[in-house]
């Protein structure tokens, strides 16, 4: 499995742009992972540990291009009820492919489903 993403790392990516008290408060997360014709089990999810150190920071979504923030085989899900504790909203499986760090404008509308706990969302991101 992918080395979890870590407090420590998301604090050294984070110094590069500024004071980890400046991180935006939606915050979305390029790991690498690629779409494929197969599905590939094997991509970094979230510490809880780095989803509380968000959450100390005001953050209030994660967006990440991994189909998850917990790794694939896990069944107590450590990420998600981080982030639910946290208050802090997840956007999962996004392509983020070519899009360099920065400031954008985030709008990702949710597709209502009666009685849904998720919903794919369209999301984009304008400059």
């Amino acid at each position: 499995d992918a080395s979890p993403i870590t407090r420590a790392a998301l604090q050294s990516a984070v110094s590069e742009y500024g004071s980890d008290r400046e991180i935006p408060p939606r915050l979305l997360l390029r790991t690498g992972y690629q779409v494929s014709d197969t599905f590939d089990e094997n991509f970094p999810p979230l510490s809880p540990a780095a989803v509380h150190w968000m959450a100390e920071r005001g953050v209030q979504l994660i967006g990440t291009d991994a189909p998850s923030v917990d790794a694939f085989a896990s069944k107590d899900l450590p990420a998600h009820h981080a982030c639910a504790s946290g208050d802090i909203c997840i956007l999962e499986h996004l392509e983020l492919t070519d899009i360099e760090p920065g400031p954008y404008t985030l709008i990702a509308p949710p597709i209502s489903i009666s009685g849904a706990e998720a919903a794919p969302v369209r999301a984009l991101l304008l400059l």
